[in-house]
């Protein structure tokens, strides 16, 4: 029953993100931050919704946002300079594999943390 309480949320605020694109953000956010997937025992174990929410929230941006006013603020160059720096300790380091495996959450979140405006 508490799955389909998440599933449910989860609908309606992906069908309110149609309405505002600027409301799938916050579904990530929300995915991120609570991870329903962790929290249910069969329906959204299985199904990649914080991608699903990724590539609706950047889709949505390129289709729907106004672009005109669009500008880099330093605070997104210092996240971006800040993943190439993960980038190259992760390369760098003794065990590559696992350190990749290890900081995958923060690749993630600082990508999407640059994708914010």
């Amino acid at each position: 029953m508490r799955d389909l309480a998440f599933i449910a949320f989860l609908l309606a605020f992906f069908g309110m993100g149609f309405k505002r694109p600027f409301l799938l953000v916050l579904v990530y956010v929300y995915i991120d931050i609570v991870s329903p997937q962790r929290l249910t025992y069969l329906l959204l174990n299985s199904v990649p919704i914080s991608l699903i929410a990724v590539a609706l929230a950047v889709g949505g941006w390129i289709l729907a946002d106004d672009k005109r006013d669009t500008r880099v603020g330093g605070r997104q160059v210092l996240i971006v300079v800040l993943l190439l720096y993960c980038w190259g300790t992760t390369i760098a380091a003794d065990f590559p594999v696992e350190a990749k495996e290890k900081w995958d959450w923060v690749w993630k979140a600082l990508a999407f943390a640059a994708f914010l405006p």
